[in-house]
């Protein structure tokens, strides 16, 4: 080991960090949205709301993980893809349109005839069961509803997965989902109505007909509209309704 020099200075450099964040912010906002409803906004609709309604920037701790998120995508496609180039914008295949669905949808990849999404996540521990999967599982079941496809698959690439010896280290786990056509049909209908509803929203200006947003999101600290969205009113009253 190479002794270091004693009068060595290290300082940190906040302006360099958010000239950083900021170069960060311009390249992952850089490419917008097609004007359609996304596949994506129909997880939670109230947050598409709002979203679309009051846009707010993206916070520091958003930008750097999208950024993480869209380099890893590009590595792992180019490795998928076998190029010898990485192609660090196509970070997917693009914006397809369904049209049976009304809905805008950008696959990871669509390759021989199947979805398959990757994700990336930061969990110690694999996943147990459906539940601990839904929300991968929820958007992968949008692709091969506007695709009609009755698989498809979710690439996960553990980055922190802790060992018999506690230490971490990245990890794949492919899993494949399967659906009957009959539960696709009926999939197709609540993605119709949740399109809808979220239409509607918007041309009335409220979202208290929209379903809540998942229970994790439902809180101040994850929601960015939290006390003008619906789902900080309805805590209230419960919260109200429990005290009386």
């Amino acid at each position: 080991m190479l002794k270091l020099p004693d009068r060595l200075s290290i300082k940190r450099d906040k302006k360099g960090e958010a000239r950083l964040v900021e170069k960060a912010r311009a390249w992952v906002t850089k490419d917008g949205r097609t004007p359609g409803i996304h596949a994506s906004e129909l997880l939670d609709p109230r947050k598409a709301y709002w979203s679309r309604v009051d846009p707010k920037e993206l916070s520091n701790r958003l930008v750097n993980t999208f950024l993480v998120g869209r380099v890893l995508h590009a590595f792992v496609i180019n490795a998928v893809d076998g190029t010898k180039s990485l192609a660090i914008d196509g970070t997917d295949q693009g914006t397809r349109t369904c049209e049976e669905l009304g809905i805008e949808w950008s696959p990871d990849f669509f390759i021989k005839g199947k979805v398959r999404e990757l994700k990336t996540s930061r969990a110690y521990y694999e996943p147990k069961t459906v539940e601990d999967l839904a929300m991968y599982a929820e958007q992968t079941l949008v692709y091969m509803a506007a695709t009609n496809t009755l698989e498809g698959q979710v690439w996960v690439l553990f980055l922190n997965f802790k060992d018999e010896d506690k230490r971490t280290s990245p990890e794949w786990r492919v899993y494949t989902i399967s659906i009957t056509q009959d539960d696709l049909d009926q999939f197709k209908q609540a993605i119709k109505i949740t399109r809808k509803a979220l239409l509607s929203a918007l041309k009335v200006n409220s979202d208290e007909k929209l379903p809540p947003c998942r229970e994790w999101l439902r809180s101040k600290k994850m929601c960015d509209w939290w006390g003008q969205c619906a789902c900080s009113k309805e805590k209230d009253k419960e919260k109200k309704d429990s005290d009386e």
